[in-house]
């Protein structure tokens, strides 16, 4: 396996770790809460190849949440837009202004008031430290394959 297959496959596997992350639930005092970012958000995690020697780990896609919300949690209310198309997609057929103004009389929404470090990062810090690890022996292997092609050992 080649630096470039090597890094991808580092990169996919922190990719799935943090879309595992994004659906997990943890404890509060207030009680268990999940992440639960959309679909969306979470498949706009992705591993690209970009030409021959660079291989990247992406957050992009057509209107994601933006990428601190989901560590970093929101608070407010949600223009009638996002209502709208939220309702659309879950399939409820109900008047958004009335479901905003619901939600500003109870004070907005709160999803996360301190940021979960743990669901991006740790991925990250890992991907890193694997890459460092493990990239020079798979480079210094092809180094001495290339020097060594044909010779009899």
């Amino acid at each position: 396996m080649g630096a470039i297959d090597t890094a991808a496959k580092i990169l996919d596997e922190a990719r799935a770790r943090i879309q595992a992350n994004m659906a997990m639930h943890y404890r509060t005092e207030g009680g268990e809460r999940w992440i639960n970012a959309s679909g969306r958000s979470s498949d706009a995690f992705k591993v690209e190849l970009d030409g021959q020697n660079k291989v990247l780990l992406v957050y992009r896609g057509d209107d994601v949440a933006p990428l601190f919300s989901i560590q970093d949690g929101t608070t407010g209310i949600a223009p009638i837009s996002v209502l709208e198309r939220w309702m659309s997609e879950k399939g409820l057929n109900l008047n958004p202004w009335a479901v905003r103004a619901n939600i500003k009389k109870r004070g907005g929404t709160e999803r996360r008031v301190t940021p979960q470090d743990w669901v991006i990062q740790p991925a990250i810090d890992e991907a890193m430290e694997a890459l460092r690890r493990d990239l020079p022996t798979v480079a210094a292997a092809a180094v001495k394959e290339e020097l060594f092609k044909g010779a009899k050992l």
